[in-house]
């Protein structure tokens, strides 16, 4: 696959790694470092441990659908790592770092009564590199 890289910068943000997670991707290659990310489309799984998300979402098994592998491939590296996605239509110009999100879709409909609007995210959740939940 091929990967357009950004460097990071601070003005991106804070990079808010749990404790232990550099070392889940120091020394793998991009897309091992990509297998300890996910997507989730629930912001409450941005608050569970990474080393508990698996059992977490295994208990729930109908939380499970929410979270999807990071197929991205404009990535923002410090030092080698994966540190961040950038998204965007068209280009890579909005940066999602850990525990971050971004509205992914919208819809609005003026129904006669006055608009209703609803929205979808995704968040940038850690994952151990020993998980199971994809190949």
């Amino acid at each position: 696959m091929d990967y357009k890289f950004i460097d990071y910068q601070e003005s991106m943000g804070s990079i808010r790694w749990p404790d232990g997670f550099a070392e889940e991707l120091a020394g793998r290659t991009i897309p091992e470092q990509l297998h300890c990310y996910g997507w989730s489309k629930l912001m409450s799984l941005t608050e569970v441990p990474y080393t508990e998300l698996e059992d977490y979402i295994n208990a729930k098994h109908w939380e499970y659908s929410y979270l999807d592998p990071v197929k991205n491939t404009c990535l923002i590296l410090r030092d080698g790592l994966v540190v961040g996605v950038a998204v965007g239509y068209e280009s890579c110009t909005e940066y999602i770092l850990p525990y971050e999100g971004y509205v992914y879709d919208s819809t609005s409909d003026n129904n006669g009564a006055g608009y209703k609007e609803t929205e979808w995210s995704k968040y940038l959740v850690c994952l151990p590199f020993s998980h199971t939940m994809w190949k």
